[in-house]
């Protein structure tokens, strides 16, 4: 896997999923074939990165994504039945 990105605050990262088979995605959101590498996506803040998984769950409903902070903790788990909740 990917080594997480070394990230100043307020930056995040985010990493998405697909759904139903729970396979990492790359950054263009397809199934990652090359052992995780490429699959961070980095924010300069959290509300940036919530934008882009609201955006990407909207058009393609089998996405998940987790956004993370600077030591790895995750900030957001947005998924698809919860992503009404997130404004």
């Amino acid at each position: 896997m990917e080594r997480f990105p070394e990230l100043e605050s307020p930056q995040v990262a985010l990493i998405s999923a697909d759904v139903n088979s729970g396979q990492v995605l790359n950054v263009d959101l397809v199934p990652d074939q090359q052992n995780g590498r490429g699959v961070y996506k980095v924010f300069n803040n959290i509300q940036d990165a919530v934008a882009y998984a609201k955006a990407v769950i909207a058009e393609k409903k089998t996405i998940e994504c987790v956004i993370q902070g600077p030591d790895q903790e995750t900030i957001h788990y947005i998924t698809p039945e919860n992503v009404k909740n997130f404004g």
